[in-house]
């Protein structure tokens, strides 16, 4: 398609100060103009599988690269092998360097802390079950003693007290006792042991393969004080905007710009112009190199890269593209990567200074599933989703294809509601399928898990257990997937093969 350009600048002649010709503006009265940046979005949209081979160059966002020392060795790894392959094409912008760097040693510093925490844990747990029959009992008393109960409910007593005898002389024996011990034992010696052998690898402040993979990529000059100054401001301004209508769920979104979700800072004596800053480094680097850019985030918490249903907000489309002749299309690493990016524990890691860590975001109510959802322009949505995991059995094959599955706390799986979790067509187990093996056989050890992929891939994206797994009978069938036993580890894994589409 031949695409009319409504650009405030010439892209690809010479580097443009932001200012007020060449900044994000929240609205554009120009029909041809908007008409042609929706235009451009749908047909330069790459999928993942286009986007691993292409060389459209990636930013990766702040959130994502203090997170890799937050995550399993396993996922970090993959990461990093990730950076280094692709280095000459990755963007880090200025304002993601400074905050990288400011931040980089209090993680790594907080993850040795949690791994030291692991340590003790399993103790924990043999004397909580060797106490858990008087708690009972002390609970149950407690029960008894409310006076509502004690005055008035004589025969609620009365089972409270038959119960408490029971428990009592069935609670744990010294065999019992002794055979737990010797059961928890094994567990003991190897969690301390795989703690140490972690904080060997976790030593790394001044041997940092993350530091070593980013020193190789792209890192974007520092926007000048000039364009700083009037960024601040224009940020003023937008913000008393959002402010007024922020509120209104039907306005919200109109208002929303890159950065508002950061308000609070303000608050603190913060400075919130820090995706701000991000989206304009991006703008310049779109025009200065006449290419699209892709953005990678877990930063979906705040609403303000992606709207909260995962679509893309139009006045982004429209804004980038008339200031650049370009597009700036944001991912959430969750769905472009086979990576979960959870915490291997949660780290008192102070959050004020910037939003590094996203956390997982609850919905309540209605669900705002993005599964056959086509995004603002009609598109597949996936690349674009809100991320909320649900909870994840035990696998029952061993290392689940090369990434740990990790647990999801309690207030994660309470808050997520039933009618949050969808069905997965077949179309979309295919591609998210072949996406998979696309990461396995370039950043990975080389193989897709049966468990790992209906279990993490798709359970984090909110698909049906039992959905997934008719699905994948129904394609093994078809024959257009296949489950093979594979060695990996000194362990049978059952691994899952595409027939189709590579």
């Amino acid at each position: 398609m031949n695409y009319k350009k409504h650009t405030n600048t010439s892209p690809g002649t010479k580097h443009v100060l932001v200012g007020e010709n060449f900044c994000f503006h929240r609205h554009y009265s120009d029909i041809g103009g908007t008409q042609s940046a929706y235009a451009y979005y749908k047909d330069h949209k790459k999928t993942n599988k286009e986007l691993y081979v292409s060389s459209t160059p990636i930013a990766i966002d702040t959130n994502i690269l203090l997170n890799l020392y937050k995550i399993s060795f396993t996922e970090r790894n993959q990461f990093v092998k990730f950076i280094e392959k692709n280095a000459y094409r990755i963007i880090i912008p200025a304002q993601v360097q400074v905050e990288y760097m400011h931040h980089r040693i209090k993680f790594i510093q907080g993850f040795q802390r949690t791994l030291k925490e692991l340590d003790p844990l399993a103790k924990r747990i043999f004397e909580d079950l060797k106490k858990s029959s008087q708690t009972a009992i002390d609970q149950l008393q407690q029960l008894a003693n409310r006076k509502i109960v004690s005055n008035d409910m004589a025969d609620v007593t009365g089972h409270i007290k038959t119960l408490q005898d029971y428990i009592d002389a069935h609670k744990c024996s010294e065999e019992y006792v002794n055979e737990i011990t010797n059961l928890f034992q094994p567990l003991q010696d190897s969690l301390k042991k795989g703690v140490e052998n972690s904080l060997k690898q976790a030593v790394y402040e001044l041997d940092d393969p993350v530091l070593a993979a980013l020193s190789k990529t792209q890192i974007q000059k520092e926007l000048s004080i000039q364009e700083k100054t009037f960024l601040q401001q224009k940020y003023e301004e937008l913000f008393s905007e959002y402010k007024e209508h922020k509120t209104d769920v039907n306005e919200k979104d109109v208002f929303t710009f890159p950065g508002s979700g950061d308000w609070r800072k303000e608050n603190d004596g913060l400075d919130p112009c820090g995706d701000f800053y991000i989206y304009h480094e991006l703008l310049s680097y779109m025009n200065r190199n006449n290419q699209d850019v892709v953005l990678l985030t877990n930063d979906v918490r705040k609403s303000d890269w992606i709207r909260q249903d995962g679509k893309p907000f139009g006045h982004y489309i429209v804004d980038t593209y008339i200031n650049t002749g370009h597009m700036l299309y944001v991912f959430n690493a969750r769905d472009f990567t086979n990576l979960t990016f959870e915490a291997v524990a949660e780290s008192d890691v102070e959050k004020k200074d910037d939003d590094t860590v996203e956390e997982f975001v609850t919905v309540k109510g209605e669900s705002t599933s993005t599964d056959g959802v086509a995004d603002l322009l009609g598109n597949d949505s996936s690349a674009l989703s809100v991320h909320q995991p649900p909870a994840i059995p035990a696998s029952t094959e061993g290392d689940p294809g090369g990434v740990e599955i990790t647990s999801v706390s309690p207030v994660e799986i309470i808050d997520v509601p039933l009618s949050y979790f969808r069905d997965v067509t077949e179309e979309r187990f295919l591609q998210e399928l072949e996406t998979a093996e696309l990461w396995a056989e370039s950043y990975g050890n080389g193989y897709v898990s049966q468990d790992f992929f209906i279990y993490t891939i798709l359970g984090h994206k909110r698909f049906h257990f039992s959905s997934s797994r008719k699905v994948l009978e129904k394609l093994v069938n078809e024959g257009k997937v296949t489950v093979v036993n594979e060695e990996h580890d000194d362990k049978t894994i059952k691994c899952l093969k595409l027939n189709i589409g590579r």
